[in-house]
């Protein structure tokens, strides 16, 4: 017996189910919290280590391997990754849903701290990034130009004064840097 032919012959039934899963449908509707932008954090963690003038074939060993041991107990890690390029290393750490990523990101960042005496002098302190969405630029300018780097260096500093005209609350970073033959400044 099909479910079509069994609602037809039992149209109290069928009407009887149906209100009861349209007042259930409706009690959860209204426990149930509802976020315009609701907090989701992603259980992953970026670990950057910079090893200037290193193969990666150095990096690999001097740096991937003590940063992996490092981190390797840390509570509710599922997956540990490393990609070593020549003078730098990204390490991926994916922690299983549910992990407080506050209190992880602390307990990384002691490990790394401990281990920093078994890395090379010349490395660099691991930098650690969130997967936090809340976190990404939503926009990203850049000015760039051949003349006079002063010009172009207090334009992006407008730029990133206007934060402070804004009626939002606007979260702005500019990094000025030089790229070959003309200078680049970013405010994301």
């Amino acid at each position: 017996m099909s479910l079509t032919a069994a609602a037809v012959r039992r149209p109290v039934t069928t009407i009887a189910a149906t209100l009861a899963i349209v007042l259930l449908g409706s009690v959860s509707l209204g426990r149930l919290p509802v976020s315009l932008l609701p907090d989701v954090t992603l259980p992953v963690l970026t670990i950057r280590t910079l090893y200037a003038g290193a193969a990666a074939t150095e990096v690999s060993r001097f740096i991937a391997e003590p940063v992996e041991e490092a981190i390797a107990a840390t509570p509710g890690l599922v997956e540990l990754r490393s990609v070593s390029r020549n003078g730098e290393v990204t390490t991926t750490a994916r922690f299983s849903w549910g992990t407080n990523m506050q209190t992880t990101l602390l307990d990384v960042r002691e490990r790394l701290d401990n281990a920093r005496s078994r890395l090379p002098e010349r490395a660099e302190r691991p930098t650690l990034l969130t997967s936090d969405p809340g976190e990404r630029p939503i926009a990203v300018l850049s000015l760039t130009g051949t003349g006079d780097m002063r010009l172009i260096a207090r334009t992006a500093e407008e730029v990133h004064a206007m934060k402070r005209m804004s009626p939002l609350p606007v979260r702005l970073s500019t990094a000025i840097g030089r790229s070959p033959g003309s200078l680049v400044s970013s405010v994301g």
